[in-house]
């Protein structure tokens, strides 16, 4: 199904900065028991989309959710659904599943951004069930349908015309959606902040990236007291180094699928 992006740069670099054993140890033994209770949040959130979409008459089928580093060459993955289930469910009655992806990144976001984000996968979702064609242009461009069927879970297009290059896929929670996933909004946000929490970082005065100190750069017609300091750090694993922004990695532990080791200061 459509992979969602943010741009925001990341790149590899030759060096790699180290913390001390005792702090990657404590992240690590801390990192379980957060993204265990997060896991059951995320499950939790799925089980009602499944209810609103049976309301409307479509059942959903169950996913796979799948948590980590969404970041690619030129960008962010925030989520993603796949068009085909890929997960097998062992059992008497073994049902295979489709694998729903929530990135870090978007988590880092906050608890409404990354809702939103599920949401809207499962919208696609929802519309494959239904047949019903909510994207062109090679899954790129999200049409007047997209929004039709997000409306199953109080998402709502509220930036006028649509976007040239992605129409209407900006969905976001209408006042009425915040209310009804109030609670889970709750959770999530509580669950997100303990990870955050447990994430070991700190400033590394050689490495020019790490800005966390510098005031935000100044966006015209952008009002102060919505400008937020983005501070890049170098981050490594065991077979590669990256950057990336700080609040993203706050989010919670971010793994290798290469090396299977964790990303660390």
């Amino acid at each position: 199904m459509n992979t969602d992006t943010n741009t925001a740069a990341t790149d590899t670099n030759t060096g790699r900065n180290s913390r001390s054993i005792a702090a990657r140890r404590a992240a690590r033994n801390a990192a379980p028991s957060s993204a265990s209770q997060l896991s059951a949040v995320l499950e939790r959130i799925w089980r009602k989309v499944q209810l609103f979409a049976a309301k409307g008459g479509t059942p959903l089928p169950n996913v796979h959710l799948v948590t980590g580093m969404g970041s690619v060459p030129g960008g962010i993955n925030l989520g993603y659904v796949t068009v085909a289930p890929i997960w097998s469910v062992a059992g008497v009655d073994a049902t295979n599943v489709h694998e729903l992806f929530i990135s870090g990144e978007v988590l880092g976001m906050g608890a409404v951004r990354a809702l939103e984000t599920i949401l809207h996968e499962a919208t696609h979702l929802l519309a494959q069930v239904r047949k019903v064609k909510d994207t062109t242009r090679g899954g790129r461009y999200h049409n007047r349908q997209f929004v039709e069927q997000a409306a199953t879970f109080e998402l709502e297009y509220a930036h006028g015309a649509p976007s040239k290059l992605i129409g209407y896929s900006a969905v976001t929670l209408s006042e009425f959606g915040l209310v009804i996933w109030a609670d889970e909004l709750a959770a999530l946000d509580a669950e997100v902040r303990a990870m955050i929490a447990t994430t070991l970082v700190r400033r590394n005065p050689e490495d020019p990236s790490d800005d966390r100190m510098s005031p935000a750069p100044k966006v015209e017609g952008e009002p102060v007291a919505t400008r937020i300091v983005r501070r890049r750090l170098t981050f490594g694993c065991g077979c590669r180094t990256l950057t990336m922004f700080a609040e993203d990695f706050e989010a919670g532990a971010i793994t290798c699928h290469k090396c299977g080791e964790d990303f660390h200061r």
